[in-house]
């Protein structure tokens, strides 16, 4: 079976730019520009934009602590609202 639309399933998948995880990409100022230039190129072929990231209820209840990355997160200052706000910025 053919495929007639080259963009039939295709979509672009943006994860976890978002702070706290992002972070580790500080030494790369132009990241954010990059992935903002990608979700602009994908709404305009029209693709989907799918943004998945990282979020937790209260008191981090889904964090086990033998995961050593999320238990980190856990002790941290990470927030879901400062993760709103770069996602906001990137219009997602």
């Amino acid at each position: 079976m053919s495929d007639t639309n080259s963009h039939a399933h295709t979509a672009l998948l943006v994860m976890d730019v978002q702070v706290g995880v992002g972070e580790r990409f500080a030494n790369d100022a132009d990241l954010l520009k990059r992935i903002g230039a990608s979700i602009s190129a994908a709404r305009s072929a029209p693709l989907p934009v799918i943004s998945v990231g990282v979020s937790f209820r209260k008191g981090y209840p889904e964090i086990c602590p033998q995961n050593k990355s999320f238990s980190a997160i856990k002790e941290s200052s990470f927030s879901r609202h400062r993760t709103e706000s770069v996602l906001s910025a990137l219009s997602l």
